[in-house]
């Protein structure tokens, strides 16, 4: 008797930490964002011209600085296929080190919605880093920063999904980052038990003189 077995094809062939890089977006919404036009049209591999962080770069600059078709808020169905994308191709380390870096903050209120991007990526892809890898000291510096960054940006509300269109609301970047420390999940998206979570973040010297 023959058997027919599905095969996943939203899951990305790239691995980290032993498995696929896309598993940590759940099937359904990946499964949304692969059947969406903006994707298809933008995002497909026939139309990177390619599966690497080069190929991406360019419509990446297209969508967050281009004035023209600049993407300008966080957590809509655009937002999230930029997010998968970036989890599928997984970028090396030093290719998001220096993105960070280079672009990111030297030009905060330019670069702030790809700042989002990148932190949420980073949230989200890395959660499982332990105390003696070399990105944990790293992870915890950004988004100590990340707490002192105020720019204002337009976003889905957190507790909503990114199916929803007319949810938008102004956040700061701090309070995205908020977010993503102390929440399990933002869009529908599950945040894993992050491992290198700062509780120091909160100040504690708010004791009042007697």
């Amino acid at each position: 008797m023959q058997q027919d077995f599905q095969v996943d094809t939203t899951l990305s062939t790239k691995q980290l930490n032993h498995q696929s890089t896309s598993v940590v977006i759940p099937h359904i919404l990946r499964t949304r964002i692969h059947q969406s036009m903006f994707y298809k049209t933008n995002l497909s591999l026939g139309n990177m011209r390619g599966h690497t962080m080069l190929e991406f770069m360019p419509v990446l600059f297209k969508y967050f600085i281009d004035p023209k078709k600049q993407l300008k808020y966080c957590g809509g169905g655009e937002f999230a296929a930029f997010l998968l994308k970036l989890i599928e191709i997984k970028p090396t380390w030093e290719q998001v080190t220096s993105f960070i870096q280079v672009y990111c903050l030297k030009n905060m209120e330019i670069m702030k919605y790809a700042y989002a991007l990148m932190m949420c990526y980073l949230r989200i892809q890395y959660y499982f880093i332990f105390e003696h890898d070399e990105q944990y000291p790293i992870l915890q510096q950004w988004f100590r920063d990340g707490y002192t960054r105020y720019n204002k940006i337009k976003c889905l509300r957190f507790d909503v999904d990114t199916s929803n269109k007319n949810d938008f609301v102004t956040y700061h970047v701090d309070e995205l980052i908020d977010r993503l420390m102390r929440a399990s999940d933002i869009w529908g998206i599950p945040l894993g038990q992050c491992r290198w979570l700062v509780n120091e973040f909160d100040d504690t010297s708010n004791t009042e003189d007697d």
